[in-house]
């Protein structure tokens, strides 16, 4: 007897970014996801539906949020996100939800600097979990991504222009499979031996880093929630 299997495709808000990976789709209206929450997208990506004019109110106060999917969203509504209720407790602010399902610190650094500072934020909040420091040293996730090593202490990104899946599966076939074999052991004896938390440590401590001194540079307070 045959059984049929269905697979939910959560993210089909995804689309992707060459220089990032992967971005959310600007423009989704009242689209039904995670067992019937509701999402929606302004013409920038950013979840919900206010638009953000990169020429500020001075009279308000301007928070700007970057993080992963707790920060984005997953499994709830626009309405539903923290970013909505701290907008709820704040009503004089502007709240703008940069979130991004999936996302390791170096994708929020480099969304920082190619689209957050372009709002003016005076306060930028980055949610912060340990799980994304895992991200930092990956080059592929939900896509091909960026990646950040140090040289000399000093961070250098690799991996851009990040290839489509198409240009992956494109050439695939050509990639020998012993790589893959290299790869898994390669993991296996750097998480053994620890060098991968190094790694991880080490690589976003600098990253981090940046960021502050980003969000400094621009006279705007920086703020970690764990």
């Amino acid at each position: 007897e045959h059984k049929k299997f269905r697979i939910d495709a959560y993210y089909l808000f995804d689309v992707y970014d060459d220089s990032r990976g992967w971005r959310t789709k600007p423009n989704v209206t009242a689209l039904k996801v995670f067992d019937n929450k509701i999402l929606n997208t302004n013409s920038q990506g950013l979840r919900g539906k206010q638009e953000f004019s990169l020429t500020r109110d001075r009279q308000k106060l301007r928070i700007l949020i970057l993080g992963d999917s707790f920060t984005f969203g997953d499994e709830v509504s626009d309405d539903e996100t923290y970013s909505h209720y701290l907008q709820q407790l704040l009503p004089q602010a502007e709240v703008i939800n940069m979130g991004v399902h999936g996302y390791g610190h170096d994708q929020m650094l480099l969304l920082l600097k190619q689209e957050g500072l372009k709002y003016q934020p005076d306060i930028v909040i980055l949610g912060f979990l340990g799980l994304d420091m895992s991200r930092n040293i990956l080059r592929f996730r939900d896509f091909a991504k960026p990646r950040f090593t140090l040289e000399g202490g000093k961070l250098k990104l690799t991996g851009t222009p990040v290839p489509s899946p198409e240009e992956i599966l494109k050439w695939d076939w050509a990639r020998p499979r012993i790589l893959d074999v290299f790869s898994l052991l390669n993991h296996a004896v750097t998480k053994f031996f620890g060098i991968q938390k190094r790694q991880m440590r080490n690589i976003t401590t600098a990253i981090l880093t940046d960021m502050i001194n980003v969000v400094v540079g621009i006279h705007a307070v920086p703020v970690f929630a764990y």
